[in-house]
């Protein structure tokens, strides 16, 4: 068994080379720190390199051992990766229990973790059950997952497309030699169509006949803000602004033609 600290700072041997290329500076973790993904090495020029945990030959008292330099990743020009060490984070049970701050690991000859160590506790790896800011373990007999408490998101039920149509007069088209007219049927006995083409939501009436007429009454908006004062007349900015608030009926209502 290996403890992580007498790891790092041990010199990197090259079998092949015969030279010393650098000292472990730290170790790379994977996610739920089961076992180390990479070892960091600098040279002695202070290059960094990453050491995959595969390519270790051996590990020594005195240092690690590689094969060759084939082994050695530069990390120039690359993102370095997260090392998700365990040093130094709080350890949580799943009941709320403070089991200490990591202070070592004991690693398997094949760099795997067999426990994290504590002041007061020695944590099996698979007691593990997430690794973030903190440490959270399981130290009950039940398995569990860190999946299991996934929040569920709602989905909404498939909501039907509404569809909306726009009653449209429907025109009669006549001939006469080389003009042609239209007539729009009206009256009690109008016909209508139904248009189903792309169209607004609601319907909207053709408001012009608003433009010049006075106000005898002040109409206000959803806020209680003016839309448009008594006395004064309508305009297009009026008008838009009355729609905005749905206050058109109020413009139709609460005026007059100008005498």
């Amino acid at each position: 068994m290996i403890l992580l600290s007498n790891i790092v700072s041990k010199k990197v041997l090259n079998l092949f080379s015969g030279k010393i290329e650098g000292t472990i500076k730290s170790l790379c973790f994977n996610e739920l720190c089961s076992n180390v993904a990479s070892l960091k090495m600098f040279s002695e020029d202070d290059d960094e390199f990453l050491i995959d945990s595969k390519k270790v030959y051996s590990i020594g008292e005195s240092a690690i051992v590689i094969k060759n330099a084939s082994a050695m990743i530069s990390t120039i020009n690359q993102c370095n990766p997260n090392e998700n060490s365990p040093i130094n984070l709080e350890v949580y049970s799943m009941t709320g229990d403070y089991l200490g701050q990591v202070c070592d690991a004991e690693l398997s000859n094949n760099l795997k973790l067999n426990f994290l160590i504590t002041k007061t506790h020695r944590i099996r790896q698979d007691q593990i059950v997430n690794v973030g800011g903190n440490i959270i373990v399981n130290t009950e007999d039940k398995k569990i997952r860190i999946s299991d408490f996934k929040p569920h998101i709602k989905i909404s039920p498939n909501i039907p497309e509404e569809k909306v149509y726009i009653l449209a007069p429907k025109i009669e088209k006549e001939k006469s030699g080389e003009t042609e007219t239209q007539t729009i049927v009206g009256g009690s006995q109008s016909k209508f169509k139904l248009n189903t083409l792309p169209c607004p939501q609601r319907i909207m009436g053709n408001s012009n006949f608003l433009l010049g007429r006075k106000m005898f009454k002040t109409v206000y908006g959803q806020n209680n803000e003016i839309i448009i004062k008594k006395e004064f007349l309508i305009n297009e900015n009026t008008i838009n602004c009355a729609k905005q608030h749905g206050k058109l009926m109020e413009l139709t209502m609460y005026s007059r033609k100008k005498a």
